[in-house]
């Protein structure tokens, strides 16, 4: 990925009443997403991603440009099993 390719990034909504903490990660996973970059994220939904194939990467925060730039440049950590950041 390169700065060129981010015309491809796309948003996508999760259900935001109601629902058990997995439910937005499977909203990523019907939408192949592959990679979620976020500033925090609970224990379950970290582990459901990185089961389904979703690479975390965590310390996401700011404006989004800034934000992508910096997973292109390295410069966000990625979560493995057993690592997460926020609530469980």
């Amino acid at each position: 990925m390169s700065e060129s390719d981010f015309n491809k990034i796309q948003m996508v909504s999760t259900p935001i009443e109601n629902h058990t903490c997995l439910a937005p990660v499977k909203v990523l996973i019907d939408n192949n997403v592959d990679v979620l970059l976020i500033n925090g994220i609970g224990g379950r939904p970290m582990e459901f991603c990185l089961q389904n194939g979703i690479k975390v990467y965590i310390g996401s925060l700011g404006i989004v440009l800034n934000i992508l730039r910096n997973f292109l440049g390295g410069f966000l950590n990625q979560a493995f099993q057993g690592t997460y950041m926020g609530q469980n």
